[in-house]
């Protein structure tokens, strides 16, 4: 939380971008809903009531001005490690917090934002097999520290606890919806939890199972360790399942050489395209 907090200190000085662009959304935000006559919102507006609707979309214009805001600062030279000679620069520290505040603020407005959705998988999951809604494994985190990584569970309660390529016949063990949210990569949404804590990020070295020893060695040796895991990363854009643990490695290192905000928003957007094509999954 003391990250959070001092990104957000960060990000906050950079309020001639931010302020603006809530203004912008404000006004946006206001514009629909005097255009929008016919409408709850519009019609609230001309007779000056109160109306949850309109304040609402009033709140959502702010709120995505904002975002839009700390993205552009984001996107700016000044947060850019690039630009300052590498991972390793001047701007390291600046950069890390506020990722941490950034990815703070996306995580909780994306747990908001897919409440039902994840509620509605909770249910298909326990209808459609036996146990819990959400399976927890021990996985590695930053400095090589085990923490809980929850999923929408996709296998059977008598799965074992090895990585999909390790097992023989992976196919039998998936429920009836089981490849359905693996394909489509549903089964990741509890992790914005671990976002949110602080355990994980939207993008970074996908975390290793506690017995993935070998992945783990060679991660250490090239100081891919001391990144937070993410959501997605550079090595899942590249080829996820089908690469072997030696190109991973490979690929997270350049990772760590290359980070940055550009390089972040580069890998979540073919994160969206490789979703929608279903691309590098195996299983």
């Amino acid at each position: 939380m003391h990250d959070v907090m001092a990104g957000w200190r960060l990000l906050l000085g950079e309020w001639k971008v931010i302020v603006p662009g809530a203004v912008l959304g404000l006004a946006v935000a206001t514009a629909i809903c005097l255009l929008n006559e016919s409408g709850a919102c519009g019609a609230a507006w001309a007779g000056k009531q109160p109306s949850p609707k309109l304040v609402a979309a009033l709140l959502l214009g702010v709120t995505v001005g904002a975002l839009c805001g700390t993205l552009l600062v984001m996107l700016g030279t000044r947060l850019d490690i690039a630009a300052s000679g590498g991972a390793t620069g001047g701007n390291s520290r600046y950069y890390g917090l506020a990722k941490r505040s950034a990815d703070f603020l996306f995580a909780l407005v994306a747990l908001l934002a897919l409440l039902l959705l994840m509620g509605l998988i909770v249910v298909l999951v326990r209808l459609t097999s036996s146990g819990p809604a959400l399976y927890w494994s021990d996985r590695v985190g930053k400095g090589n520290r085990i923490f809980r990584m929850p999923k929408f569970r996709s296998m059977r309660t008598d799965t074992p606890a090895l990585p999909t390529h390790l097992m023989n016949d992976p196919d039998r063990y998936l429920t009836p919806i089981g490849r359905f949210l693996r394909k489509t990569s549903l089964d990741e949404l509890p992790q914005l939890w671990c976002i949110l804590k602080g355990e994980m990020s939207f993008v970074g070295p996908r975390p290793a199972l506690f017995n993935q020893d070998d992945l783990v060695a060679l991660r250490t040796q090239c100081g891919v360790h001391e990144l937070p895991p993410g959501l997605t990363g550079w090595a899942q854009v590249n080829g996820r399942d089908e690469l072997p643990i030696p190109r991973k490695v490979e690929l997270d290192r350049e990772y760590l050489e290359r980070r940055s905000f550009a390089f972040d928003m580069h890998i979540l957007r073919l994160t969206f395209v490789n979703v929608l094509h279903r691309k590098g999954i195996a299983h």
